[in-house]
């Protein structure tokens, strides 16, 4: 029998479908299934989630036994105890197998994320298929008015490297650069505000660049967060490859919406339920305010250690345009920091990554 000893309640937890968790086999899998419901019977383990964790087991093995009698079973790339740190495999449906060597893994709202040096994968299960679908078509139907202008926007955008499927997912693969780091995870890594603090100059200048982009567009992309910002400390340039599920036209009405977008949207928006490119606006000086290490919920006086002119821009609400935010900010840049010059952030993969 397989060794399942060591398998949190975490994982047990994440496992959507009962190829992951039991064998091929009807004997092996009822011998799996007594195991683990004898290992997690809330009667002997006695942890919060056992009664969870428990329940969970008893749905995939009845699941498992549907999928024997049906014959729809289909054997994933690798079993949940096989996994190894760092390493993502998946069978698609003609039976090949893609793997990744990631540096990141986290969940958000609609799925899961891989981030990689030469790429970022993102897992979607069947259920959020509209999403996917939208984010895929937004990306590819990226429109620029010149060659110029795809040549220069091209650098701050998504280029989608490959789109697969598996039995219950849909993965789409992002092009990526080994020294664009996920802002989150910068963030994490500065633990408050990222060092130096005028770093925030040439972040938000890259943010508020794709902006107007958009802005000239006549898109919105709406999740505009630090989960989809990615940031390269070597060549001062920012991208948005994440979040683009959510992206509408300008004055189209709005259906669904991340939590953190929410949490940032203007009063009137929230009652319209209709697109605005202040949407774009508003999420880029929440971010912003977490550079600066400011919490969601602190006043604006928590923003002492932040240049007037600054914490003003980053307080006041968003104009409709984005080239007049981009303009003001250039001015407020230079009555914070004075001249631009270059502020070297120090990180790297290996250093955000570090063990």
């Amino acid at each position: 029998m397989r060794n399942l000893d060591n398998i949190t309640a975490e994982n047990l937890l994440r496992i959507e479908s009962p190829e992951l968790l039991f064998s091929f086999s009807q004997t092996e899998a009822k011998r799996e299934y007594r195991m683990l419901a004898q290992r997690w019977h809330p009667d002997k383990h006695h942890s919060p989630q056992s009664e969870q964790v428990f329940a969970h087991i008893a749905i995939l093995y009845k699941w498992a036994l549907e999928k024997f009698k049906s014959g729809d079973w289909c054997e994933p790339a690798e079993k949940i105890e096989c996994q190894k740190k760092g390493w993502q495999r998946f069978r698609l449906n003609d039976g090949s197998l893609i793997t990744c060597k990631y540096r990141s893994h986290k969940s958000f709202e609609l799925g899961e994320i891989w981030v990689c040096d030469n790429a970022i994968v993102f897992e979607l299960p069947q259920n959020n298929s509209s999403f996917f679908e939208n984010g895929r078509k937004r990306m590819h139907l990226l429109t620029f008015r010149d060659e110029p202008m795809l040549l220069e926007m091209a650098k701050y955008l998504p280029t989608i490297e490959g789109v697969h499927k598996t039995a219950a997912s849909q993965i789409l693969v992002i092009c990526k650069t080994p020294d664009q780091l996920n802002l989150g995870d910068a963030l994490g890594y500065f633990r408050s505000a990222i060092e130096p603090l005028a770093s925030i100059g040439w972040i938000l200048n890259g943010l508020l660049n794709i902006a107007c982009y958009l802005e000239w567009a006549g898109l919105n992309h709406n999740s505009i967060s630090v989960e989809n910002v990615y940031i390269s400390p070597l060549r001062h340039s920012v991208t948005l490859l994440g979040g683009w599920w959510y992206a509408t036209k300008s004055g189209e009405p709005l259906s669904y919406l991340p939590e953190t977008t929410f949490k940032n949207l203007p009063p009137d928006i929230v009652r319209t339920k209709i697109s605005d490119r202040r949407i774009d606006l508003e999420c880029i000086k929440h971010i912003g305010r977490k550079i600066v290490g400011t919490p969601d919920d602190t006043p604006q006086k928590f923003l002492a250690h932040v240049p007037e002119p600054i914490a003003d821009w980053l307080t006041l609400p968003a104009t409709e345009s984005a080239r007049a935010e981009y303009r003001n900010f250039k001015e407020v840049l230079f009555d914070s920091f004075g001249p631009p010059k270059f502020i070297d952030l120090n990180l790297n993969a290996n250093l955000l990554y570090k063990e």
